[in-house]
């Protein structure tokens, strides 16, 4: 890009008007400025407990499902009623075999 020549920069007096209106200009930028800075500490800061948020309830949900497999691996299936074991055996056969191998064996007869 060509210079301007030197004359037309060399220190040209601007109107009072047109100083005044550059510097409230300068001063609305900084005012504009310091806002948004502000909302993005704000948001910086919202950001973060969120993340610790959903850490802690990825920590609450595997400590949850951890619990969930102990306690279901201690029931014995002679002690879970009536009903429950019926359920389960028309879903996994009687042997806790999956229903679709009874099928299967029936059909090979």
């Amino acid at each position: 890009m060509p210079e301007p020549p030197a004359s037309a920069t060399a220190n040209t007096p601007l109107a009072p008007s047109v100083e005044k209106a550059y510097y409230r200009k300068c001063i609305e930028l900084k005012r504009r400025l310091n806002e948004v800075e502000e909302a993005n500490d704000a948001a910086r800061a919202r950001r973060t407990r969120l993340d610790r948020a959903i850490l802690k309830m990825r920590l609450e949900r595997a400590f949850l499902l951890e619990q969930l497999s102990r306690r279901t691996a201690m029931v014995d299936p002679e002690d879970e009623p009536e009903e429950r074991r019926e359920i389960r055996e028309e879903i996994m056969g009687p042997r806790g075999e999956g229903a679709e191998e009874e099928e299967g064996e029936e059909e090979g007869e």
